[in-house]
Order: structure tokens, then sequence, then C-alpha cells
């Protein structure tokens, strides 16, 4: 992790290899206590994070003055002290990314991105991938106008630390729609840019035995070629995850729901178990970017 700041004023320098006290601006101010020989009034700082430590983060410094002489430390120089004061982390990106038709998988997503955003630290952001079907085509099926939630690009996923995929199944796989949008991914793939990576999926069936458990299995296939983590919820929705009186879509893949002829929409429950993969996954999300 590195951070490039720019002109910090400094006063009482006469004094060489004496403790300065400056308040520098990393993304939020810290007090910074600089152990070396200061030569002019003005430093040009670089600051890498070398290995963090509780309660200390130590960190070497490169020193310009305004000479433009130049000293680098082979050991650390700068200790951050924790004390009141914590090092701000960039927050962990989460991209909920779906293709949605008539609006189940659409209704899904969104409980997701709560689910997401309920994690302290953690940024959930809403995409859909590009349509392939003409407003003709979609017109004799009955599909509804799409929302305004901004169209992915392939490339636009570099940018994530975590990816929770959502589609409706098509003879228990994932739509084509959705198919055609990992196919356009090559170059994130030729870069191993999503590799490492934590990535959950979510889905639509039509009927109980449309897919549930056999959409998200052939799914993985795609995160397996990026190099990515799959993270499913396994049993962690808890009672849930054995109701039996009720029709409730979802596995231990992720969550999920039944639209039947089109009229039925998520569940209360199904909404719930939604909510909770986001949360899930978000934590792990997190942690996986905290131990980089």
């Amino acid at each position: 992790m590195r951070y490039l700041g720019g002109v910090v004023p400094f006063s009482n320098l006469n004094t060489p290899f004496s403790d300065i006290m400056a308040l520098i601006t990393l993304p939020t101010p810290f007090p910074i206590s600089i152990r070396g020989k200061a030569i002019q009034n003005t430093i040009i700082y670089s600051i890498t994070i070398k290995q963090y430590a509780i309660p200390r983060i130590i960190v070497s410094v490169t020193i310009r003055t305004g000479t433009l002489s130049r000293f680098h430390s082979p050991t650390p120089l700068v200790s951050i002290e924790t004390g009141p004061y914590k090092l701000l982390q960039m927050a962990t990106k989460v991209y909920i990314v779906y293709y949605s038709m008539y609006g189940h998988v659409e209704k899904l997503a969104k409980e997701i991105e709560k689910g997401v955003a309920s994690v302290e630290g953690v940024e959930a952001k809403l995409w859909q991938v590009e349509e392939t079907l003409g407003e003709e085509v979609l017109g004799k099926m009955g599909a509804p106008p799409k929302s305004d939630v901004p169209v992915i690009r392939p490339n636009d996923l570099g940018e994530a630390d975590g990816y929770l995929f959502g589609f409706p199944t098509r003879f228990g796989g994932m739509a084509a729609q959705f198919k055609a949008f990992f196919d356009a991914t090559g170059g994130l793939w030729r870069t191993q840019g999503l590799a490492g990576k934590p990535a959950g999926l979510f889905y639509s069936t039509a009927s109980q035995g449309g897919g549930q458990e056999t959409t998200p299995l052939t799914s993985i296939t795609q995160l397996v070629h990026h190099g990515m983590i799959f993270v499913p919820i396994g049993y962690t929705f808890g009672g849930g995850m054995f109701e039996m009186e009720n029709l409730k879509g979802g596995s231990p893949y992720g969550a999920g729901t039944y639209a039947g002829d089109g009229s039925r929409h998520p569940t209360d429950l199904e909404l719930a178990q939604a909510f909770h993969q986001g949360k899930y996954f978000a934590a792990i999300a997190k942690k996986l970017k905290g131990s980089h």
C-alpha cells in the first residue's frame, strides 16, 4: 500500500536527529514522528507501509529536502502510533452484478446490496449486464423495461475486491446474457486480473426442479478459470435453510427464488436469505482484503 504525499512544511528543523512532529495528510491526518537529519524546512515525503504490527504500524520513508537531495531509509524510520488514531483503510468494494428479465433476480440483487452495505468498511455497487435480445423480442416475451441500474462493462470488474453474480436459469445453467458477459472477460482472464478475488452466486428458477443447484454448480467454472475464490453461504442462514412448510428458493450455493409462471416474486424469507448472503459475503471480502 503506497501513499504519495505533497509538500509538508516543518518548523524547528535546526536540530539534527531530533524528533520532528508533523501533521501530514494521508487519507486522513496522522501525527508522524520522524527521527532523522533534517536540512531544509520542507520535506517532500513518500511513504510505503512495509509491515503491520499491533499496536504500531511500521513504515519506511523516502525524504527529499528542498534542494532535492535524497535520502532513503533501508530500515523503518517512521512509526504511526495507533493510539486514538486508526489507519484509514480503503473501503472494500463489492460489485453486485446481475441479469434479470422479469425482475426476480433484480429484487434479490437489491436485497443483497443492502446486506453488503450493512458491513462497516464495505462499499456496495449494483450493476446489470447488457441485454442481448432486441426490443421486439423482449416485447413479445412480455419483459418489462430495464431499470436505471448502470450497465457494466467487462473491464469494470477489475476495480472491485469481490463480486456477487446473479442470473436466472436457462435449462439448468446461467442465462445466455450473463454467459455472453463472462465470454467478454477474456482480457481479464489473460492477465488473471480477477485471480484471488472472492465471488458468490445467486439465481432464480421457474420450478423446483429447474436448477436451484445445477445453475450455480455449472456456473462455478467461470470463476475457476479466472482464479476466483467461490464463497458459498453453506448453512450460515440457520433455520431458514430448513424451511419445509412453504416453498423457498436458495441453497448452500447461494440465495435464490422461484418465479413460477412469472407471477410469483421473492418471499420475505428468500429476501432475508439474500440480505444474509450480502452481509456474510461482505465480511469475508473485507477480511480477505485486509489480509493482503
